[in-house]
């Protein structure tokens, strides 16, 4: 049995489009030719796809509502696009209407896309691409986004929440002593924390761990031997976790062989 040579990808960043392609545009057919020798062709949609009655605008945007319509869609795909990403911070701009509007086209378009969903299972989905050079899996999340925007998982008891394959991560202010010290007075004085620390004496969100300061929505703590004041990020390890059980299901050998059922 020959063996399969290797994937080529061709790979762009967003795609913001918001008018239709001229026709017969000679710049738009050498991008295609270029795109179409890759085995792998990705971009991400950076928009709704949508007609002017499908979804309403969300009450927060991704920075300004953005929307094309399918015919803009199918323009997009001339250049030969088969693998689409779309958890982004654009997703719901018309609400959940909107994002199961994308939905449909992408499915009626035939591309392999990865994903929002009516569930958090649907969104954090590996989608699989058949291609000459092997099988490609596709997994999408944004870590840009309103909290309203995150997908859920259906109890026995609520219904599933359509929305976005979320990466979540907090950030910690490091500052000197001297300036924690003060962060801690000013908090105390202005009552800027007085919400969150009701919440904690109700029992809804917890104490912060010792050593750390709550200023308002931000965190701080003291910088130690050996570290620089400024930010650390930290991935939440729920959302770790679940990318980590995707990426070790793309790579499984039954999907490697084919025997397990996926999108193309």
């Amino acid at each position: 049995m020959p063996a399969l040579r290797r994937c080529r990808f061709a790979a762009t960043g967003d795609s913001l489009i918001s008018r239709r392609l001229p026709e017969g545009d000679c710049d738009s057919r050498a991008i295609a030719e270029l795109i179409g020798g890759a085995d792998f062709r990705f971009t991400n949609l950076e928009t709704v796809v949508r007609h002017w009655h499908e979804g309403f605008p969300s009450a927060q945007s991704g920075g300004t509502w953005t929307s094309v319509t399918p015919e803009m869609l199918a323009d997009l795909l001339t250049y030969g696009f088969n693998a689409i990403a779309w958890a982004t911070n654009h997703t719901l701009d018309y609400s959940c209407g909107g994002l199961l509007a994308t939905e449909r086209y992408l499915n009626a378009a035939g591309v392999v896309h990865a994903w929002a969903g009516a569930t958090l299972a649907e969104a954090s989905a590996v989608r699989y691409l058949e291609s000459r050079g092997g099988r490609v899996a596709l997994i999408s999340a944004t870590s840009t986004f309103h909290e309203s925007w995150v997908a859920g998982d259906p109890r026995a008891d609520v219904p599933g929440r359509p929305g976005i394959n979320p990466l979540r991560f907090s950030k910690l202010h490091l500052v000197s002593g001297e300036r924690l010290r003060q962060l801690q007075g000013i908090a105390e004085e202005s009552k800027i924390n007085a919400e969150h620390n009701l919440a904690v004496q109700a029992g809804y969100a917890a104490p912060e761990p010792e050593g750390i300061v709550r200023f308002g929505n931000l965190l701080f703590r003291e910088v130690r031997a050996g570290e620089k004041a400024g930010i650390v990020s930290h991935m939440s390890s729920k959302d770790w976790e679940r990318f980590r059980r995707s990426i070790s299901e793309s790579k499984a050998p039954e999907r490697l062989r084919g025997g397990i059922h996926s999108l193309s």
